[in-house]
């Protein structure tokens, strides 16, 4: 029943789009297409209405190279996206407009795999994440989690990989996600929020400037911060 209503709604929000509904059908005949994260998580918990954005991981059905891969993915994305699209910062495209924004990337980009981390497969997707509230990873091909560890995750918010690109922002999401889910901050978030506020005449600056680029304005401040820890 879960997988359905997960079927309904990615699809639901692939149709909305012209291009997006194009793109889609392209990218399942050539690619496993795994909608990762915030998306899956929002239709777990209730919140699909409020889905704008889309993050989405590719690995080919068929076993070919790199180059073989990217090529196929630029190809697929000019022919579908015209302007609408950019690349991202993980070396995929981001596709964008007034309604809905997607990130596509494949799995070897991801920055976990990339870095050597981790092992580069689908289930290890899970464990490539800075937050636990990212670990969902849904296979839009087969219909189903790519494992029995995706469930809804109504614990504390916790660290899963220590190792990251963006840690300052990690750490204001989870803030946000907090309030947002009315959750539990892990005692290793609560540590490191308090070590920015212990820097925080120093890290201020940096940390708004990743607060503004990627949610367009300040949403998390010193107090939302203190008020956090708090409330955990």
């Amino acid at each position: 029943m879960r997988n359905l209503v997960v079927r309904e709604k990615i699809d639901s929000l692939i149709t909305r789009e012209i291009w997006s509904a194009q793109l889609w059908p392209e990218l399942e005949e050539r690619f496993y297409v795994i909608v990762f994260g915030g998306a899956i998580r929002d239709i777990l918990f209730g919140y699909e209405q409020n889905i704008r954005d889309i993050d989405v991981v590719l690995y080919p059905i068929q076993n070919c190279d790199n180059s073989i891969q990217e090529d196929l993915l630029r190809t697929i994305i000019e022919s579908n996206c015209k302007d609408c699209y950019r690349r991202n910062q993980f070396d995929g495209y981001k596709i964008q407009n007034k309604s809905m924004t997607m990130d596509i990337w494949l799995l070897k980009d991801t920055w976990a795999f990339k870095q050597k981390i981790l092992s580069a497969s689908p289930q290890n997707l899970l464990k490539s994440v800075y937050l636990n509230i990212d670990a969902y990873a849904w296979n839009y091909n087969t219909g189903r989690f790519i494992s029995h560890c995706d469930r809804i995750k109504r614990e504390k918010i916790d660290i899963v990989l220590e190792e990251s690109a963006c840690e300052y922002l990690n750490l204001i999401r989870a803030v946000v996600f907090e309030k947002k889910y009315n959750m539990c901050l892990a005692d290793r978030i609560i540590m490191k929020l308090r070590e920015i506020l212990k820097r925080w005449p120093k890290v201020e600056k940096d940390v708004f400037a990743i607060e503004e680029k990627h949610y367009g304005n300040i949403v998390v401040t010193k107090q939302d911060i203190r008020n956090a820890i708090e409330r955990s």
